[in-house]
């Protein structure tokens, strides 16, 4: 639970620095690759998320082989899980065709919405 609550922390500090220049940003979270999280661990970042989400209207994608079942621990209009990052992306931008997204890798991509 320690190492959680130091991304908590760090996150937080980020997440007022961005909110310090802007109301709200769009996020996507790659979380493919991450191991299927303890119940005390994913109450927890419910908890946290809960909160944020309460502030924070912008859209969040998140791209997890568990698709189901982030999507049920996250019922929110706003809050999306996507099996494919270039969906997630999609959804993210959608209504802003014509501009361009930078990955978390670095590359850009025109936004071609689907829906």
């Amino acid at each position: 639970m320690a190492d959680f609550r130091a991304f908590e922390r760090d996150f937080r500090a980020h997440d007022a620095s961005i909110r310090a220049k802007r109301r709200s940003y769009r996020v996507l979270a790659l979380c493919h690759d991450f191991p299927v999280q303890s119940v005390e661990i994913s109450e927890a970042f419910g908890v946290m998320f809960t909160s944020v989400a309460a502030t924070h209207d912008a859209r969040h994608a998140i791209v997890d082989a568990q698709q189901d079942a982030v999507g049920r621990a996250l019922p929110f209009d706003n809050v999306q899980v996507f099996s494919d990052a270039s969906e997630a992306t999609d959804w993210l931008f959608a209504g802003d065709a014509g501009t361009e997204a930078t990955l978390p890798d670095g590359s850009r991509r025109g936004i071609t919405p689907t829906g």
